[in-house]
């Protein structure tokens, strides 16, 4: 439906979530703040560099919002952190880099 709305022609590749959630991780209430969690590799693919782009209008609208990218290449010191850091977009932005299941 959204596709016919927005006249978008394209194949959307659909990338799934290989991380199930718990059934006890579902909160009682609404989070204290807007929270956007990325995990996948940092690469074109995912295009999380879209996401980071993007990041300080979302600021403009949620001042309060994080977003937490984990995943290779997603650290402090990577490319794209450093990118957007050169132009203004890491605000409220956690790099977190590779983390195993648990750290999930």
């Amino acid at each position: 439906q959204w596709r016919r709305q927005m006249h978008f022609n394209r194949t959307i590749p659909v990338i799934p979530n290989l991380v199930e959630t718990p059934p006890d991780a579902v909160a009682a209430g609404p989070p204290p703040r807007m929270r956007v969690v990325s995990i996948g590799q940092g690469t074109k693919l995912k295009n999380v560099h879209a996401l980071v782009e993007a990041w300080p209008r979302v600021l403009g609208a949620f001042p309060d919002a994080e977003l937490v990218l984990a995943g290779p290449g997603l650290d402090e010191n990577g490319g794209l952190a450093r990118r957007a850091r050169v132009r203004g977009e890491s605000s409220a932005i956690l790099w977190m880099g590779e983390v195993d299941r648990k750290g999930v």
